[in-house]
Formats: structure tokens, C-alpha cells, sequence
């Protein structure tokens, strides 16, 4: 059996990250990444704040905190926390409300926790598409496949967090940005053989040679063909297959690539499947485990390491390749409790 994580890599949330809650109707959104410097973790809520820790590369310590955002200015949700190859770590911000598509993503230092605004890094319109909200290339979420970073952006409906567009561009940031996958919608008709239109891309992880995207249709306030896909460098479906509404729904949802294993770890509520690069299913811990009723999956690091959470236990834990065997999951996870 597995040994219990140690305490170092056990710590309580900070201070920070406990700033008083306010009663709005936005929920409070907990994101996090691992960069060179360590582990940021952010938590914000529109019109009351974002705050943020950085950890120490193993969890044994804060190293420093930053305040991003607060009071009524922040316009703004968190919706993803990207580490950047040069040290900085990208937040990526829906707007709420007035359905605003001005570009309110930040920039966050992870050696100074100096905030900057992003709007500087953005992707390209798709052709032939008219509706403002569309059109918008500001990134919802930016995935690294090789020697390029992969912008998601763009959606049908204003008041979706998810986006339809990928555009790439180098990942040292050198270079104009290029569409990529800009026809996700036709590539799910042809090669996957969904009918209705405005495929999404709630959540992706990449792998080495390939991304995996958690993806959903909407057309006006129902959701359907509920998929997992794989896609190549060249932007084309290669794996397919039909996925749980509830899980793709699910707004703690999470993909975590496992580059040595080359796995994806899908996390939603009480539930976690590690598949392969085809979609298939490496190991599924039994639904309801305790541990994953406590504890939700808030990033990896792509190497086998992941970040866990905690509300109830207000704690974060850090887990390592060798504390999650693939052969017994169930089990790693009861010694991870």
C-alpha cells in the first residue's frame, strides 16, 4: 500500500486566501498553476477581490502573496491560471453581466508578483464569422503542444464561459498568432457524427504529441453531444469518444496531463478516470472514494504531480507520480485521505 503523503506536502490555506466573502451572486473560483517559481494559487469573486499565494515549488512554504484585484473594479471572473515558459503565469478572466468582451486578462510575475495586463497576447478571429463574441480572440485558456502555445478563444453566445476557436502561436511568444482547429464544429459533424452546431471546448490538456479536450454543444440554453476528443499538431480529430453530460458539465471539471505516463487525469466531483492518448480508460477510482468528496483536482504540473484542494479541511496537498498507482487506484487514494 501506498504511504500517506507526507506533511510537506500538506500545508492550510493561508491567510490570503481567507479574505472575507461577500453576498454576491458570483461564486467565489479557486484556480492554480504550477511555474518555475512554484505553485500560485488564486482565489477571486466578482466585485469583492482576487488574492493569490505562491508556494514554494514543493508546498513546504508561501513564499509571497499578491493582491490582483478588488472591490466593485473587478469586473471580471477567473476562469483559468496558465504557467508561462518565462516565468510569468497568465490568468485568463471571463467578463460577466454586460457580457463584456474587452480583454481584462493579467499577467502575473512569478518572481516579483508584479500584475500587468495581457492584452497583449491574443489570437486570431476565425474567417467568415460575424457575431462580436466570436470573434473575440482574447484567451480563455492556452495549452502548450511542442514548441507552441494554443489559445483558446471565442464563442457563439456571450454569456458562455467556454470557447470554439484554438489559434497558436510560438510558446516563447515570438510571433503572430495563426489559426488552429478553427473548425471545430465541422470536424465533430464529419469525423465524430454530432449534429447539432456550437461545439465548445470547456477543458484540455496536452500531451506530447496530441491535445485532449472535455467538449460540449450548446444551442440556446441546452447543452449535448457531450465528448472527449484527441487532437493532433495539425489540428485534426484522431480519438473520439461519447462522454457522461454531468461530468462535462461539472464546474469544478479538470484535465491534468501526465506526460511520463502519457495519461490525462479527469477530475469532476466525486469521480476520477485516467485515459490514455486514445481516449481509453487507464484506471477509474470507484465513484464517491472519499478522498475525491473531499478533496477537488486543481492542477498538475504535467509531470505526475497534482495540486488538490480542500474547502472543507481549508488544506491544499501536493501528490506525486508514485502516490497514485494506475493499477490501484482506489487504494492510493484511501492513503491519500
Amino acid at each position: 500500500m501506498n504511504p500517506a503523503p507526507s506533511t510537506d506536502r500538506v500545508i492550510g490555506f493561508p491567510d490570503d486566501l481567507l479574505f472575507p466573502a461577500k453576498k454576491v451572486y458570483w461564486p467565489l473560483v479557486i484556480v492554480g498553476a504550477f511555474g518555475a517559481d512554484g505553485i500560485l494559487v488564486l482565489a477571486g469573486q466578482r466585485t469583492n477581490g482576487c488574492v493569490g499565494v505562491l508556494f514554494a515549488p514543493g508546498l513546504e512554504s508561501v513564499k509571497k502573496g499578491v493582491r490582483v484585484a478588488e472591490g466593485e473594479a473587478m469586473d471580471w471572473q477567473p476562469r483559468q491560471l496558465v504557467a508561462l515558459p518565462d516565468r510569468r503565469f497568465l490568468l485568463c478572466t471571463i467578463g460577466r453581466g454586460g457580457m463584456s468582451i474587452d480583454n481584462q486578462n493579467l499577467f502575473i510575475d512569478g518572481a516579483t508578483m508584479a500584475v500587468t495586463p495581457a492584452t497583449a497576447l491574443v489570437g486570431v478571429a476565425p474567417s467568415g464569422r460575424s457575431n462580436v463574441s466570436e470573434r473575440d480572440t482574447s484567451p480563455r485558456d492556452v495549452l502548450f503542444l511542442g514548441d507552441r502555445a494554443l489559445i483558446g478563444h471565442g464563442c457563439y453566445y456571450g454569456n458562455v464561459d467556454d470557447y470554439q476557436s484554438f489559434s497558436a502561436v510560438p510558446a516563447n511568444g515570438a510571433g503572430d498568432p495563426r489559426p488552429w482547429l478553427q473548425d471545430l464544429d465541422q470536424q465533430m459533424r464529419n469525423v465524430v457524427g454530432t449534429s447539432g452546431p456550437n461545439q465548445h471546448a470547456v477543458r484540455g490538456a496536452a500531451l506530447s504529441d496530441r491535445v485532449v479536450l472535455a467538449c460540449q454543444g450548446i444551442l440556446r440554453s441546452g447543452s449535448h453531444s457531450h465528448t472527449l476528443v484527441a487532437v493532433d499538431p495539425e489540428g485534426k480529430i484522431v480519438a473520439h469518444r461519447a462522454d457522461d453530460r454531468a461530468r462535462i458539465r461539472d464546474d469544478l471539471l479538470q484535465l491534468a496531463a501526465d506526460l511520463p505516463r502519457q495519461s490525462v487525469y479527469i477530475y469532476a466531483r466525486g469521480s476520477l478516470e485516467v485515459v490514455d492518448r486514445d481516449l481509453r480508460t487507464v484506471a477509474q477510482a470507484p465513484a464517491g472514494h472519499p478522498f475525491l468528496k473531499g478533496f477537488r483536482l486543481l492542477a498538475g504540473d504535467g509531470q505526475g504531480r497534482l495540486l488538490w484542494s480542500s474547502a472543507r479541511r481549508k488544506m491544499f496537498l501536493l501528490s506525486q507520480p508514485e502516490d497514485l498507482r494506475l493499477d490501484d487506484l482506489a487504494s492510493s487514494l484511501d492513503a491519500m485521505i
